[in-house]
Protein backbone atom coordinates (compact mmCIF):
# COMPACT_ATOMS: atom_id res chain seq x y z
CA UNK A 1 0.00 0.00 0.00
CA UNK A 2 1.12 3.56 -0.59
CA UNK A 3 1.13 4.31 3.44
CA UNK A 4 3.58 1.76 3.84
CA UNK A 5 5.87 2.40 1.09
CA UNK A 6 5.62 6.11 2.34
CA UNK A 7 6.65 4.69 5.69
CA UNK A 8 9.96 2.71 4.42
CA UNK A 9 10.87 6.09 2.28
CA UNK A 10 11.10 8.50 5.48
CA UNK A 11 13.54 5.51 6.42
CA UNK A 12 15.39 5.22 2.92
CA UNK A 13 16.50 8.65 2.26
CA UNK A 14 18.45 9.38 5.77
CA UNK A 15 20.46 6.19 4.64
CA UNK A 16 21.51 7.97 1.01
CA UNK A 17 18.92 5.52 -0.80
CA UNK A 18 16.59 7.75 -3.53
CA UNK A 19 13.38 6.01 -4.84
CA UNK A 20 12.79 7.36 -8.25
CA UNK A 21 9.45 5.35 -9.03
CA UNK A 22 7.93 2.07 -9.56
CA UNK A 23 8.34 -0.26 -12.20
CA UNK A 24 5.06 -2.14 -13.42
CA UNK A 25 3.59 -3.99 -15.63
CA UNK A 26 0.16 -4.17 -17.72
CA UNK A 27 -1.29 -6.74 -19.96
CA UNK A 28 0.15 -6.50 -23.52
CA UNK A 29 -1.19 -3.81 -25.53
CA UNK A 30 -2.20 -1.65 -22.40
CA UNK A 31 0.52 1.07 -22.30
CA UNK A 32 -1.21 3.92 -20.36
CA UNK A 33 -1.37 5.12 -17.20
CA UNK A 34 -4.49 4.23 -15.47
CA UNK A 35 -5.94 6.73 -13.13
CA UNK A 36 -5.16 4.63 -10.26
CA UNK A 37 -1.24 4.50 -11.17
CA UNK A 38 -1.41 8.40 -11.26
CA UNK A 39 -3.36 8.65 -7.98
CA UNK A 40 -0.83 6.39 -6.02
CA UNK A 41 2.09 8.37 -7.30
CA UNK A 42 0.96 11.63 -6.74
CA UNK A 43 -0.54 9.93 -2.95
CA UNK A 44 3.29 9.18 -2.53
CA UNK A 45 4.78 12.43 -4.23
CA UNK A 46 2.41 14.30 -1.26
CA UNK A 47 3.42 12.52 1.81
CA UNK A 48 6.86 12.97 0.73
CA UNK A 49 7.03 16.26 -1.13
CA UNK A 50 10.09 17.35 0.74
CA UNK A 51 12.16 14.42 -0.46
CA UNK A 52 10.36 14.19 -3.97
CA UNK A 53 8.95 16.46 -6.68
CA UNK A 54 8.47 13.66 -9.10
CA UNK A 55 8.37 9.70 -9.33
CA UNK A 56 8.98 7.77 -12.55
CA UNK A 57 6.38 4.89 -13.73
CA UNK A 58 7.67 2.89 -16.26
CA UNK A 59 5.08 0.62 -17.50
CA UNK A 60 6.58 -3.02 -19.11
CA UNK A 61 3.99 -4.90 -21.03
CA UNK A 62 5.04 -8.19 -22.91
CA UNK A 63 3.03 -10.99 -24.92
CA UNK A 64 2.27 -14.63 -23.33
CA UNK A 65 5.53 -17.34 -23.72
CA UNK A 66 7.56 -14.49 -25.66
CA UNK A 67 10.60 -12.81 -25.06
CA UNK A 68 9.83 -9.68 -26.59
CA UNK A 69 8.79 -6.69 -24.50
CA UNK A 70 8.13 -3.07 -24.39
CA UNK A 71 8.92 -0.45 -21.91
CA UNK A 72 7.17 3.05 -21.47
CA UNK A 73 8.70 5.36 -18.66
CA UNK A 74 6.35 8.20 -17.77
CA UNK A 75 7.26 10.95 -14.94
CA UNK A 76 4.29 11.90 -13.09
CA UNK A 77 4.66 15.12 -10.45
CA UNK A 78 1.16 16.71 -8.81
CA UNK A 79 0.89 18.76 -11.80
CA UNK A 80 1.86 16.46 -14.47
CA UNK A 81 2.13 13.44 -16.69
CA UNK A 82 4.84 13.01 -19.37
CA UNK A 83 6.32 10.46 -20.75
CA UNK A 84 9.99 10.31 -20.74
CA UNK A 85 12.95 8.67 -21.15
CA UNK A 86 14.61 6.23 -18.29
CA UNK A 87 18.01 4.69 -18.76
CA UNK A 88 19.59 1.72 -16.35
CA UNK A 89 22.94 1.59 -15.64
CA UNK A 90 25.03 -0.60 -14.65
CA UNK A 91 25.63 -0.45 -10.26
CA UNK A 92 29.39 -0.19 -10.59
CA UNK A 93 29.44 -0.65 -6.31
CA UNK A 94 31.07 -4.00 -6.35
CA UNK A 95 33.57 -2.69 -9.02
CA UNK A 96 34.29 0.25 -6.74
CA UNK A 97 34.89 -1.95 -3.67
CA UNK A 98 37.16 -4.52 -5.18
CA UNK A 99 39.18 -1.04 -6.36
CA UNK A 100 39.45 -0.06 -2.79
CA UNK A 101 39.83 -3.35 -1.55
CA UNK A 102 43.22 -3.82 -3.85
CA UNK A 103 44.24 -0.32 -2.51
CA UNK A 104 44.20 -1.21 0.88
CA UNK A 105 46.63 -4.67 0.35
Amino acid sequence: SAKQLNDVLKDWYPEGTQFLGIIHSHQFGDMRLSPRDIDVAREIIGKNSSLCDHLFFPIISSEFDSDSFSVITYRISADNVDRDMLSIIKDNQEDKKDEKDEQNH
